[in-house]
């Protein structure tokens, strides 16, 4: 399953409500060359991500054991770093490259967000506070989930093959362009 290259339609304007980011004025605050890295995105683009996640085997388990050795080789487990610095460090070697653009999806109904890893790391000590949270990018390649009880969780190399889940899921959109009412758990509801 391939999400959409265009994810700007799928953006909304800032919430006015609490976010991950905490309350409107929160986010206000942030400095304007990070604000442009954060786009909060909309219910539809929540109920694809959720079916990616889904769909790519991102998670196998509970939000206490969300990986095992079925959709990850490399899996990391630790406690939440006590001091900012560490968590930044911790995140930092991830090796993930800064400029590489990914989502945030909370577990409760709050917005999912696109941003850039580096403003992952740098604000990840305050997103890691009481809100369970997947972190992932496009590739499904990794995944990282916030526990609420101060545990983050980290997986590598998936083993999941989405070619073939591509191939599949491309195969149900051929049947739903010949049948406009057919449906599938992992399509996304048209709209009526």
């Amino acid at each position: 399953m391939m999400l959409p290259k265009d994810i700007a339609h799928f953006f909304v304007e800032k919430p006015k409500n609490h976010t991950i980011f905490g309350f409107p004025e929160d986010f206000d605050a942030l400095p304007q060359e990070h604000q442009d890295q954060i786009f909060f995105l909309n219910s539809e683009a929540s109920k694809l991500l959720h079916n990616y996640v889904k769909f790519c085997r991102l998670l196998t388990g509970p939000p206490r054991k969300p990986f095992d050795k079925s959709n990850f080789r490399e899996i990391v487990e630790i406690a939440l770093p006590e001091e900012e610095e560490d968590t930044k460090k911790w995140l930092y070697q991830r090796k993930i490259p800064f400029k590489n653009w990914v989502f945030i999806l909370p577990n409760f109904s709050q917005h999912p967000v696109y941003l850039t890893w580096k403003m992952v790391v740098k604000y990840g000590y305050e997103l890691f506070f009481a809100d369970d949270l997947v972190i992932f990018d496009q590739s499904g390649n990794w995944c990282l989930v916030y526990f609420h009880e101060d545990c983050l969780y980290f997986g590598r190399h998936i083993t999941f093959n989405s070619e073939i889940g591509y191939q599949q899921m491309e195969e149900l959109y051929k049947i739903r362009e010949q049948f406009p009412k057919f449906s599938h758990p992992l399509l996304p509801k048209k709209d009526t």
